[in-house]
Parts: C-alpha cells; structure tokens; sequence
C-alpha cells in the first residue's frame, strides 16, 4: 500500500505536467506505470533488494568535549544571530575567521563508497583527490580496505584483480599477494629461497590508505599510510563528518535514515557544493518537483555558526515576508544549511514538536571535473513519536533499487547548467585547484543576498585552501566541455555498474522481459482468437513497459523546455 500510494503521488506530477510534456511525460509515466506490476516480479527474483529504514540505537553523546572536531559535528543550537551576514561584509567576515593555518584536504576523511551496495568478492576502482584507488574487502576479517590502484611489481590496476579466500588482494598480471596491510604475501615467480626476503621488501608492499567505516559509509583518509605511520596517527585523530543527529542519544528511537544514494557526476566538488548551499535554485531548477520556477520569494540569511577553516559555517534561511521570517524564527522553526569542510552539507527543516527533515549530501573530488556525491534523507520524529505532517511520502519504504533510479528524476535537472557552469567559468580563468588565481566573483554577478551561501564558499575555498584541491603532478586535465547533453544523462557507468544491488535488479528485470516476451510468443503460439490476441498482446505490452524500466538503469534525460 505504501508503494502504491507513493506510486499515485508520482503519476500526479506527471499528469499536472511537473516531469515534462509530450514525449518526456509519457515516457515517464509509462515508466512509472510499469512500476507497479514489474516491483513484485523484482522482489519475487530478489527479496533483499528492499531494505527498511534504519532506526539507529544511539551510543555516542554529540558533545563538543570529546573532541575539537566534533563541535562542528554537533547541531547549532538556537541563539542569538552571530552576525547578519550580507553580501557588503562577507569578504571581511571571511578573512577574519579564517587566518591562520591553511586548509589541507590530505588530512581530512572523504565518504568514497557504500559498503552495503559493493560486491565483497570484487574489487572495486574508484578515485580521490585525483589518485586511483582499489576498495576490497578481505574474506578473513570481512573488513574493507583502500589501496593506490597500481601493483608495486610493473604498476597493474589492482582494481582487475580478485580477492582470494585466505583474505589477500590478488594482482591477476602475475599472481602477486597482499594482506589488508598491503605488506606482499606471495611472489610465486621467485626463485627458491628468495621468495621471503623480496616479499618483506618495502618496496614490494602495495600502498595503503587509513579507512574506516562509519554511519553506513567507508570513510578514505586524504593521504596514503600503511597502520603504525604518521598517517595512520593523524587520521586516528581525527573523526570523519558524520551526520550528528545519528548520533545523538537525545533523540534515540526517533531517527529514521533512508537508503544511501551514490552517483558519479560531471562537474567539479566546488560546483557540487556550491549547488547544495543556493536554496534559491531549487524550486526553479527542480520545478515541478519541489515548487515551481514562477514562485520566487526573497531570500536572506542569519549565521548561526561562525566560519571557520576547518568547521566551515552554518546559515539559518530566511524565505518570504518578514512577518513568516519572524514567525518561524519565533517558533525556532527556521531552516538551516550547514558546511562542515571538505564533505559535508546538511539542509535542515525543522517541524514543531521537535521534529525535523534533513538532507545530508556528501561529495568527495575525486578528479578535475569529477565529484562522488553520496547522499540521503533523515526524518526525525516529533516528541510525540509522529512523522511531522506533510513528510508521509519521504517515510514510505522503498526498495533500494528504486530509490537509486529515481534519484536521476531530481540529480539531472541541474547538471548541464553545472556541467557548463564549470566549463565556462574555466575559460575564463578560474578553476578549482591549489595556487588557483581566478577571482569567482569578479566574474560572476550576484546582487542579492540569495547567494551568501555560495559567496561564503568561494571565499573560503580562495582565502583558506589556496584556491582549491591540489590535485597531485600528472593528474587527468579537466575535461572538455560536452557539447552533446544527452552523454551527461548516462546512468548505467556513473551509478549502475558499481551498485550490486542495482546489477542484481538489473539482471533480473531483463530476465523478467524475457519470460514476458517468451510467454506472450507461447500464447500466441498455441492459443486461438481473443485469448491469443489479448493474452500475448498484455504479456507483450508489459515486457515492453518493463524495458522503459529497464533504460532508467541506463539513461535518463531531461529538458527543462519540456518541463511544465
């Protein structure tokens, strides 16, 4: 019933026009149609493709006391503005709050994978900070681990290889071993007696980076460090970002977390979040879907946590007329975005009886024009134990599969413009990377406070990390602008590959097409009259609906002209 109500919801836009008209309206339509008889075929193929809400049993107390870092973990709490920031004094506010040390993105934790949605028995290529890296998972201690994609022996990606049963990573070029150190195991090309000595070598060990997994995610350290280094040191030290409210013993048994999103996106970190801190772009580039493009309302901004260079900065939002601004703030009922430098930014909603609806949104820059952006949604029970009312359709339960497909529906109606924006603004001179010298906002124009969020950004990116990443010597060039929109709307590489439940969904949808197909011949075949025609016509019909389905796996496109 859940389903099918979310079902009704969604073929509402259609039909009101919020997903397109002409051909993308029924497009989308028929995929979503399709839905509903093709859901119960996947389940049947696959059960454990839909995965409940996580409830979260809280141990760790959110205190700023157990350690410096959380203090930017940890929710604001409602007080008075520490300054009204605008647009005249954010140059000053930046440079005050950040002299000092300089930001170094190689001493921080990125979110590169979810461990749940990887196949355990391959490893997996990803990339960070413009390195390519191997993730695995070894059979004997079931833990997960980050290596340099290059065995040390002629540098093969270990990312072709395969894990073993005794728990090693096997480069599959000449049989080399490592343990989930990265210390060489075997070399059984060497000669006898040699064989030790040249696997103890320090040169023979694969290079291995700090991991951990925390909230559902795996966690890389910034820089590479086998366990005992200084590295190593440092980034236990140091907690990961993590979403604070999942951690709060306050609200324990009130928490509900959503499925994980992934998805590799064409367009730089900076842009990524860039994006996510301009709530005035939502309604208008994801119109139809959350507001409408013709609905514009003022907006401004309350700083409700001083920036700083490592904890960045939060900002409560203030949409519409001062009497609803100074309702809400009256209530303690204002939204609110927060920064927490280089991963996170969390969007806040805040209900009465202390519920709340958050959107966490991780990225992670893993080569020039490139983001990892991993994402979900969290509600938070009133203290009455209700979801806050108008968030009945975010709490239905959904497989995960569909929730990684649909995703594309909202993720693609601002990535051209983000996709170009970085291109264009590249050509002019400014570019996201270390010892940078493009001056963003002398090259774009924001004259309304709509845009503090963004210019905050862009000034701490150029005061505290000399302009941006630094991306390591023979890192990939920033690609050339795709002229070609429809290539930016792939799905299958930037998500459906590396997605095992996704593959799993996959090859069960495409195996249900064919029994469809296969039993609509068969029909036709050996049946006569109505029977054959209607029976193999509706058994036709739906294994063509279920190919509408089965593309979304694929590819997803999307015009704002068509988008009524």
């Amino acid at each position: 019933p859940n389903l099918a109500q979310q079902l009704k919801t969604l073929l509402s836009f259609c039909h009101r026009g919020a997903l397109g008209r002409s051909q993308a309206m029924a497009r989308t339509s028929m995929c979503l149609i399709a839905l509903c008889g093709c859901i119960a075929i996947a389940s049947a193929f696959s059960p454990s493709l839909s995965m409940p809400p996580r409830a979260f049993s809280l141990h760790k107390p959110c205190s700023a006391a157990s350690s410096p870092h959380r203090a930017a973990l940890c929710p604001p709490t409602r007080r008075a503005a520490l300054r009204m920031s605008t647009l005249e004094n954010v140059d000053t506010s930046v440079e005050e709050a950040i002299k000092g040390p300089k930001f170094d993105f190689k001493k921080q934790w990125y979110p590169l994978a979810v461990p749940a949605f990887i196949d355990p028995k391959k490893p997996q290529a990803a990339q960070l900070l413009g390195h390519d890296l191997v993730i695995w998972r070894d059979t004997v201690e079931g833990k997960w681990h980050v290596f340099e994609d290059a065995c040390p022996h002629r540098l093969a990606p270990l990312s072709e290889g395969r894990v073993e049963e005794d728990g090693t990573l096997l480069c599959a070029y000449h049989a080399w071993r490592f343990d989930s150190s990265g210390k060489c195991t075997s070399m059984p090309h060497a000669m006898e007696g040699t064989e030790k000595k040249l696997t103890s070598a320090p040169p023979s060990c694969a290079v291995s980076y700090p991991t951990q997994e925390a909230q559902g995610l795996l966690w890389v350290w910034g820089s590479p460090g086998a366990p005992g280094s200084d590295a190593a040191l440092e980034a236990a030290l140091k907690e990961p970002s993590v979403i604070p409210e999942l951690d709060d013993p306050a609200l324990e048994g009130r928490v509900n977390q959503y499925h994980w999103n992934i998805r590799d996106m064409p367009y730089g970190w900076d842009y990524f979040t860039e994006n996510v801190l301009d709530p005035a772009h939502v309604a208008v580039s994801h119109h139809g879907l959350v507001g409408s493009r013709y609905d514009g309302q003022p907006i401004s901004y309350e700083q409700t946590r001083a920036l700083t260079t490592e904890g960045g900065f939060a900002l409560g939002i203030k949409v519409g007329s001062e009497e609803k601004v100074a309702e809400q703030d009256k209530k303690g009922l204002m939204p609110e975005m927060e920064f927490v430098p280089p991963a996170r930014v969390i969007q806040r909603n805040r209900f009465p009886h202390g519920g709340q609806m958050i959107l966490a949104l991780y990225s992670a820059p893993t080569k020039p024009g490139w983001v990892r952006h991993i994402g979900c949604n969290i509600i938070v029970k009133g203290e009455d134990g209700k979801v806050p009312d108008g968030l009945a359709f975010f709490s239905i339960r959904m497989p995960v599969w569909l929730s990684h497909i649909t995703a594309a529906l909202f993720l693609h109606m601002d990535m051209v413009f983000l996709h170009h924006q970085e291109k264009i603004l590249a050509s002019k001179g400014y570019k996201n990377e270390k010892g940078g010298k493009g001056d963003y906002l002398s090259l774009v124009h924001v004259p309304t406070q709509q845009d503090l969020g963004v210019n905050m950004f862009r000034k701490w990116l150029q005061n505290s990390c000399d302009g941006g990443v630094p991306w390591p010597e023979g890192c990939e060039e920033l690609p050339p602008r795709e002229r070609n929109n429809d290539k930016l709307f792939d799905v299958y590489d930037t998500h459906t590959a590396n997605c095992a439940i996704c593959k799993t969904a996959l090859k069960n949808f495409k195996t249900a097409r064919f029994v469809l197909f296969a039993a609509a011949f068969a029909v036709a075949a050996f049946f006569k009259g109505v029977t054959a025609l209607v029976g193999g016509g509706l058994l036709a019909i739906a294994g063509l609906l279920l190919g509408k389905i089965i593309n979304m796996f694929y590819h997803y496109p999307f015009d704002h002209a068509y988008n009524d």
